[in-house]
């Protein structure tokens, strides 16, 4: 795959009388998401999607001090799982689980454990703890256009705790606007439930990229994360009553 990418590069640069370049990486996209500390905002994860014709890869790191949790996930052309891998690292060790896919079929393997193996449809989102990964897709995921609420399958790996196959919600429930470099944008508002039937507010733009991430119920000490830049301007989103 990567030599017919180089060579047809080549052979455009050179029947175009060019000198030679390297050729443009997949189209990637980097999101941020931060949380208040004291008087200040400190990164809490981060998000890379790299796409090409082959499908795309999206790469979540989560950071809480020397704990990091890396959750990378790669999917076909068709949003078909291929492989993933959850790396654990505290303490300067780092921990792994990996999944592989076939036929539909994900397997799961952690060191000192046997396999496990469930289904993982298309579309299927790959999570694990500390990650962010499930709302962040979930908001992706959901189609704008049919609203009400919408189920999406997960899988949910972990190096030191067993898998589990999970059902993942997101459900519309209205809109909220903010003000932000002198305009106002309007966000949808979504109640999102995940693994142990966790519970958040989610507000969305046009894009289905989440700007803000609220736990529920509404505590001020658990203020949840932020799409880095839109600090300010969502500052004021609280949950409805």
């Amino acid at each position: 795959m990567l030599l017919r990418r180089f060579l047809q590069c080549a052979l455009a640069v050179l029947s175009a009388g060019l000198v030679p370049v390297p050729c443009a990486d997949p189209q990637r996209e980097t999101v941020r998401y931060v949380r208040p500390v004291k008087d200040t905002f400190a990164t809490e994860c981060q998000f890379v999607i790299a796409r090409s014709d082959a499908g795309w890869t999206i790469t979540s790191t989560t950071d809480r001090g020397t704990l990091r949790m890396e959750v990378v996930t790669r999917y076909d052309a068709e949003d078909r799982p291929i492989s993933a891998k959850a790396v654990l690292t505290s303490g300067g060790t780092a921990q792994t689980a990996t999944v592989e896919v076939k036929d539909g079929r994900a397997t799961i393997r952690r060191d000192g454990h046997e396999p496990r193996e469930f289904d993982a449809p298309r579309g299927t989102i790959v999570t694990s703890a500390p990650d962010w990964s499930d709302v962040f897709l979930l908001c992706r995921r959901y189609d704008a256009r049919r609203k009400g609420k919408q189920e999406f399958p997960a899988l949910w790996i972990h190096p030191t705790q067993p898998p589990q196959r999970l059902t993942f919600s997101i459900e519309w429930q209205g809109t909220d606007l903010i003000e932000r470099d002198g305009s106002r944008t309007e966000l949808g508002r979504f109640a999102i439930r995940i693994r142990n039937n966790s519970s958040y507010v989610a507000w969305v733009n046009a894009q289905g990229q989440m700007v803000r991430l609220i736990p529920l119920p509404w505590n001020e000490n658990a203020p949840g994360l932020t799409r880095e830049g839109f600090e300010k301007s969502t500052a004021g989103l609280r949950p409805p009553p």
